[in-house]
């Protein structure tokens, strides 16, 4: 359970990382489309 709620938060740590990132450089995205996944 634990292990899971963990993996959760980083992956919305992840996501936050990436758009804050899209914003400044939104030209990076289209260049690695597969770190969404």
């Amino acid at each position: 359970m634990y292990g899971h709620e963990k993996s959760l938060i980083n992956a919305k740590s992840e996501m936050g990382l990436v758009y804050l990132s899209c914003q400044k450089q939104p030209a990076k995205i289209s260049a690695k489309p597969t770190k969404l996944n």
